[in-house]
């Protein structure tokens, strides 16, 4: 089992993971800021997948600040991350029905 993977899900060793991870350009994915609050997606390159199959976990969306607070989600590819940064930036600034934590297995 790999635990280090490039943006493609390309797993990779330690030191390459380490080298891209210096790069703010190659981590950052999509960024939001409000009033109240922050939404923040980036590549982190190691899986996250903790309980069941499927590709790895290595994107990360998080909320700072607000309500959701703390909030985070993770997505095996770029794509799924993108599309869940524009779905967190509704609930947190547009709310609308609260959303509930989902599990790993949904993002895919």
């Amino acid at each position: 089992m790999n635990l280090y993977y490039d943006r493609g899900g390309n797993p990779i060793r330690l030191m390459r993971w380490a080298t891209l991870m210096e790069d703010h350009r190659y981590r950052e994915v999509a960024f939001a800021q409000g009033e109240e609050a922050c939404v923040s997606t980036v590549w982190i390159g190691i899986d996250h997948r903790i309980f069941g199959d499927g590709p790895p976990l290595i994107y990360e969306t998080m909320v700072f600040g607000g309500k959701h607070n703390g909030y985070c989600e993770r997505y095996p590819t770029v794509g799924a991350a993108r599309q869940g940064h524009a779905r967190i930036c509704q609930m947190v600034f547009d709310p609308q029905p609260e959303l509930t934590q989902q599990t790993e297995g949904e993002h895919q």
